[in-house]
């Protein structure tokens, strides 16, 4: 995307869950270079790669912090925000794009494997714009919540039938969500990346042989890029993409098309 960005998002403040990993990362240095203050979100016990991208923010001249947390635990979302709001002054701008996925043949899903994806995925979205939109409501600031969903909303993927279930219920909750959100100015966005060459893709991306598989089913002919995800998630956080609510917004160079293409869809 051709847009200059610079200094668009001055004074708004970006939380970003997963904003450690291949796709938050290049979010949060987007959102950085378009002048927002960057909360980067992570979980888990290390947060060694949260802590290096806010450290490169902020020698870059921009300002960011870090915040830890269970997406899925309403206590930790409702801590989260309060300290995106003590420390950087409101919270204008979510992006949804904490996920988590695991394999299973229908078949054999164990009851916990499928609450655990949908605890990540959908239930996860919920609590963080509803924590985040009563923020924005309260102090009339309107707001953005942007949901990271995947071309798995509508692709079937035979053993991530609990991922496909989330992403395609998270693209609804977003409709849902622009439609209930309208009056109080809060936008909602689905983005929804197909093959993306982040970390946890490497072992398909950086293998030669599996690599010319998957571009094969793209027919631009390549893997996306993060920064191309990013280029789309800053955009539609900005002042140009105001009359944009409740879209779902595929960044996959069509693969989408190509699936239904082979599924016999006109």
């Amino acid at each position: 995307m051709a847009t200059d960005m610079t200094g668009k998002l001055a004074g708004k403040v970006a939380l970003v869950t997963g904003g450690d990993g291949g796709l938050g990362s290049a979010m949060c240095r987007k959102f950085a270079a378009a002048g927002a203050a960057v909360a980067i979100g992570w979980y888990g016990k290390d947060p060694a790669h949260a802590e290096a991208l806010a450290k490169e923010i902020n020698d870059g001249g921009g300002r960011a912090i870090t915040v830890q947390g269970n997406v899925a635990s309403p206590e930790d979302v409702q801590k989260d925000v309060q300290q995106v709001v003590d420390q950087l002054g409101g919270v204008h701008i979510v992006v949804n794009n904490a996920g988590f996925e695991s394999e299973h043949a229908f078949l054999e899903m164990p009851p916990e494997a499928w609450s655990a994806v949908i605890a990540v995925n959908l239930t996860g979205p919920f609590l963080v714009a509803q924590t985040a939109a009563k923020w924005m409501a309260a102090n009339n600031t309107g707001g953005v919540i942007i949901n990271i969903s995947s071309v798995h909303d509508v692709i079937p993927w035979s053993h991530y039938s609990h991922y496909c279930a989330a992403k395609a219920g998270l693209s609804m909750l977003t409709k849902c969500m622009a439609v209930a959100l309208a009056e109080n100015k809060i936008r909602a966005v689905t983005v929804c990346p197909g093959a993306i060459a982040t970390p946890i893709n490497q072992n398909v991306w950086g293998d030669p042989a599996l690599s010319k598989l998957l571009d094969a089913k793209i027919p631009w002919g390549r893997i996306g890029q993060p920064e191309e995800v990013a280029n789309v998630v800053v955009f539609l956080a900005s002042p140009d993409a105001e009359y944009i609510n409740g879209s779902q917004i595929y960044v996959d160079g069509a693969m989408v098309q190509y699936a239904d293409f082979q599924h016999g869809a006109v």
